[in-house]
């Protein structure tokens, strides 16, 4: 007996060597996630230790994106909120901008208490804000009155409490008048100047400024508003806001166009009416800062500093285990627990657990977790109350407690991207979602058909999947998928075309890893004939125009079932120093359907050395092909 187990543990070992040494030609783990931002951009990167030192009492207003850095639209939107922080610097004495990576693990109980349910999240905190109080302090009716009484008012909306939500579009103008009506409650200095007030300003009593900017604009421009907080930390100017309506000020000055500026050089008491080389707030800016250079600009890039690639595009598709099980992980202990379920929630959830517990092809130590979460889902049910995040973190631990198995997040091989931030759980997730259309339809489960697995797979994008605009796609995309599915056929195609319809849209997208380029997926490299001709009726036509490709139905089918089937899936073990998830059996490991449908942990382990010969035998192969995710 003993002799038996040292064998396996050789073979175990020998083989996972083989696999590291050829896999380091182009495969790399990532663990945990970077930020989108670095510590050139003016603003402050928050985080669980930092947020509520920051924000608790603060004396200015605070503006935080919370945001997740795999979520492509989050990647897309960086630029904005760079150039965002950027045009906000100067207004430093009223405004903080900050950020926060909720796909960083040690942000993840941040990122739930403070209501982030979806990537990206803008709020804005007003100054002396106060974090409410948590669950267990609602019933200390001591604790609610102290804390109203410190806001001084009375809560009347949660969400609030937590940080006014912009809900607007992703526009900077759009962005900045928001914050400057939240502002616009608790300052006057954005109301208009009366004529006397100008005379003031003007007069030789007063000496602390060099320049005078007049603003003559209408009563909805917020020009006036921007220049007046750019310029709010300087010695050398000041800028008010005249109506454009004021008869007498616009004669005194020779005011005929709206919006104008007017500069008062407060030496000489000359006025010049400047002219902008348009009406927006930019062109504003330049015409201030023409005549006193005090409004900082974003610098701007060389192509060679924009530029952070050098690495030729790899192509690498091979369908592997930590990929679909780190997608699995993290879904459910990320993406779902970001806020309480009601029982539409339950359900999507529950629909999603019994999936992966059907169709994944996997080892007992997970199908019996994936149980004891639809058992322990079922009795919520039952109950017809709330799942808590708490309620439901509890349930999650208990499940893999139970059944001697632990999930994964954040380990990608084959969904790695060149930088922390590309690829990662989309990839996997996608990769999963192709496994179950692949698998749901191999097992012929009667009671999951093609339309079922792609209706769970919607619910829980639809439910739980954090990125807003992915989601959103997708539910556009799947809006009549009741009628486009029958079969498990129809359900592996219909995943197939959406996923390829995807990868066009986004193939020029910000969030794309350069390295890792999204094509039309299989590529002649890997499925020549594919593409080859056939009968109309076994035809598919995808793309328009010059992208327009024929796809040969039949042979693309046989080629999805093969390339996401469990003899194909890549089982990379890591380091088992590290590893205390994965023992000498090497219980995560993805199997056959054969071996999956066995309770029997003997007959599991009497056929390691038959996975471990196949694994060998398709260790030289997928070095150089092509990522579609």
């Amino acid at each position: 007996m003993a002799v038996a187990i040292r064998s396996k543990n050789i073979i175990l070992i020998a083989d996972f060597f083989v696999i590291l040494l050829i896999s380091s030609i182009n495969i790399s783990l990532v663990f945990g996630n970077s930020s989108l931002y670095d510590d050139t951009d003016p603003m402050v990167q928050l985080n669980n230790e930092t947020i509520y030192k920051q924000l608790e009492g603060s004396k200015k207003h605070w503006i935080v994106e919370f945001y997740s850095s795999w979520c492509g639209h989050c990647q897309q939107f960086a630029p904005t909120w760079k150039k965002l922080a950027w045009q906000v610097k100067n207004w430093q004495n009223y405004v903080n901008v900050g950020a926060v990576n909720c796909a960083d693990q040690s942000n993840f109980d941040t990122c739930v208490s403070f209501g982030i349910g979806a990537y990206p999240t803008i709020k804005i905190y007003k100054p002396n804000w106060i974090r409410p109080p948590n669950k267990e302090e609602e019933d200390d009716t001591g604790k609610i009155r102290d804390f109203r009484q410190k806001e001084k008012r009375k809560i009347k909306d949660a969400d609030e409490s937590l940080g006014i939500v912009y809900k607007g579009d992703k526009k900077i103008d759009s962005i900045k008048r928001s914050l400057i009506d939240v502002m616009e409650t608790q300052q006057s200095k954005f109301t208009f100047a009366s004529y006397d007030e100008i005379m003031k300003l003007t007069s030789p009593a007063i000496d602390t400024y060099l320049y005078l900017f007049v603003v003559f604009e209408s009563k909805d421009s917020y020009i006036g508003k921007n220049l007046i907080l750019d310029t709010s930390s300087s010695q050398k100017a000041i800028v008010r806001r005249v109506d454009f309506t004021n008869e007498i000020l616009t004669k005194k000055y020779d005011i005929f166009k709206n919006p104008s500026l007017v500069s008062v050089n407060l030496n000489n008491k000359r006025a010049e009416v400047l002219k902008p080389d348009g009406e927006k707030y930019l062109h504003f800016v330049d015409a201030l800062n023409s005549v006193i250079k005090i409004i900082e600009k974003e610098p701007i890039k060389t192509k060679e500093e924009e530029s952070t690639t050098t690495q030729e595009p790899q192509l690498v598709s091979e369908v592997n285990q930590l990929d679909i099980l780190s997608a699995v992980g993290y879904s459910l202990k990320r993406e779902v627990p970001k806020k309480d379920l009601n029982r539409d929630d339950i359900t999507a959830l529950q629909h999603w657990v019994i999936l992966l517990s059907k169709c994944l092809p996997a080892r007992l130590p997970f199908k019996t977790f994936l149980r004891n979460m639809d058992r322990a889902l079922n009795e919520v049910q039952d109950s017809q109350r709330m799942l808590t995040t708490t309620d439901y973190m509890e349930m999650l631990r208990k499940s893999q407690e139970s059944a001697d198995f632990a999930l994964i997040e954040d380990q990608w091989v084959s969904c790695a991207g060149s930088k922390s931030w590309y690829r990662g759980f989309p990839c996997g997730l996608w990769t999963t979602f192709h496994t179950l259309t692949v698998n749901c339809a191999a097992r012929d489960l009667s009671r999951i058909s093609g339309l079922n697995v792609l209706i769970g797979i919607r619910g829980f994008v639809t439910r739980f999947f954090g990125c807003v605009h992915c989601r959103e796609h997708f539910a556009k995309m799947a809006k009549y998928i009741r009628s486009e599915v029958q079969t498990h056929d129809d359900g592996i195609l219909w995943l197939w075309e959406g996923h390829n319809k995807v990868n066009a849209r986004l193939q020029k997208d910000a969030s794309t890893d350069p390295v890792h380029p999204k094509i039309q997926f299989p590529p002649p490299s890997m499925c020549r004939e594919c593409r080859s001709s056939t009968t109309p009726e076994d035809t598919i036509k995808t793309g328009t125009g010059k992208e327009e490709t024929k796809w040969n139905k039949p042979v693309l089918l046989h080629f999805l079932r093969e390339h996401y089937s469990p003899d194909n899936i890549r089982v990379k073990e890591r380091s088992l120093a590290s590893s205390p998830d994965i023992e000498e059996d090497t219980d995560q490991q993805f199997i056959r359907h054969d071996i999956y449908d066995s309770d029997d942990d003997d007959n599991v382990t009497n056929n390691t050395s038959l996975i471990l010969k196949h694994r060998r035998r398709r260790s030289t192969h997928f070095i150089t092909t092509l990522n579609l995710h």
